[in-house]
């Protein structure tokens, strides 16, 4: 998409954003609050996300999402003339996004009803000079800062889209990532449907084709991929660099289902509901989410700095696999392969999907583990010989 058609749906975005604000129940986040209300525009960015602010019973923060969510559209068709403003579906079972449509632009207005609330207080922001001056005034209910970019910093992990990535490098530009941000980034952490250590050491995603296709043409000064390849690099060791002693201990116990929410001075994030819904999959995983629950604990030895039991086994060694547990877990069930095949990585290691050689782990030779595979019968496991062994074990 073209640059001027970017701009087309920013100037439809400011036009909208008076009657979204008149929902005190919301607050503006992600990068249109980056972007139009912290910058002068330095990117583009044409979609309303909103944050919903009570925290209440999930059936009637629907109803009042709904409720808004329809007034806005109604607004938006009888205060713009030409405008045209539908409900369209939205995720995790509740109808939470709205479309506003005016020529050829477009623009998406949504919240998600799972990550309701907010760490701390937003505020009332207005629209940057350079927004003003090109696209109109605007004022609107902003997350605050650590919420903001402590939501951004959690998507630039999860999803690593250059969009994000090249927000989180003016935030190293500007405001910094500081201990407070941090903090709050790890109430982010823990309202995330990913485990833990995938964020804190995420697999490394290809940005080739999303730089090409949905990034070029959305920044004033152009921005090469080296430079937003380097602040993924940055960001990530930054925060492993900033796992003390106290964000451990929090994600220790966010691991083991009872999370000390005072260990990062952040009380109030034991009641945010995305933390609650998270608490409850923690705390009741089933036989088929099991695997990868294990495996989530050995991953977050490095973060945690503490020793886990598996099964009777004491795992002390950050290097040793979830994989290996995996397999000593399979041994000792005698069959049960069901909850082992979650484990994608294994499956890709072992060749079991074609072409998929060499994607998965490095199996370490940890005598203990081997021991276990000797003593049912399987006898000098080197690295090629696991890989039948592991076929054996998925077909």
């Amino acid at each position: 998409m073209a640059r001027e058609d970017y701009a087309a749906q920013v100037a439809l975005l400011v036009r909208v954003l008076p009657y979204v604000a008149k929902e005190e129940i919301f607050a503006l986040k992600g990068g249109t609050a980056i972007n139009l209300f912290y910058r002068d525009l330095p990117r583009l960015s044409v979609d309303i996300d909103l944050t919903y602010l009570p925290v209440k019973d999930r059936a009637e923060s629907l109803v009042e999402i709904n409720d808004a969510m329809d007034r806005i559209a109604a607004a938006i068709e009888g205060g713009i003339t030409g405008a045209k403003a539908q409900r369209i579906a939205g995720g995790g079972g509740g109808a939470t996004r709205a479309l506003a449509r005016l020529g050829t632009a477009e623009i998406k207005i949504e919240t998600s009803p799972v990550t309701r609330g907010v760490v701390h207080d937003p505020e009332q922001r207005e629209v940057s000079e350079a927004v003003e001056e090109e696209f109109g005034y605007a004022t609107m209910n902003i997350v605050s800062f650590e919420d903001l970019f402590g939501g951004k910093l959690h998507a630039a992990l999860d999803r690593q889209h250059p969009r994000d990535l090249y927000d989180v490098k003016l935030l190293y530009e500007n405001e910094g990532f500081t201990d407070e941000l941090f903090r709050t980034f790890l109430i982010y952490v823990a309202s995330s449907p990913r485990p833990p250590h995938e964020l804190l050491n995420p697999n490394l995603i290809d940005l080739d084709q999303p730089y090409a296709r949905e990034f070029e043409g959305m920044t004033k000064e152009a921005v090469d991929l080296a430079e937003l390849i380097a602040t993924r690099d940055r960001l990530i060791g930054d925060i492993q660099s900033r796992l003390n002693d106290d964000a451990k201990r929090f994600l220790r116990t966010l691991h083991e289902g009872d999370p000390d929410f005072d260990a990062i001075d952040r009380p109030q994030g034991a009641g945010l509901p995305a933390v609650r819904w998270k608490l409850i999959n923690v705390n009741n995983p089933n036989k088929n989410a099991q695997a990868a629950f294990t495996g989530a604990v050995v991953e977050l030895l490095p973060f945690c700095g503490r020793q886990v039991e598996v099964d009777g086994l004491l795992i002390e060694d950050p290097d040793l696999g979830a994989t290996k547990i995996y397999l000593v877990q399979k041994i000792r069930a005698e069959g049960d392969v069901e909850w082992i095949a979650a484990n994608r990585w294994t499956k890709e290691w072992a060749g079991v999907h074609p072409g998929a050689e060499g994607k998965g782990p490095w199996f370490r030779r940890d005598p203990r583990v081997n021991a276990e595979i000797a003593a049912h019968g399987y006898t000098g496991i080197g690295v090629e010989e696991e890989k039948p062994f592991l076929k054996e074990l998925f077909e």
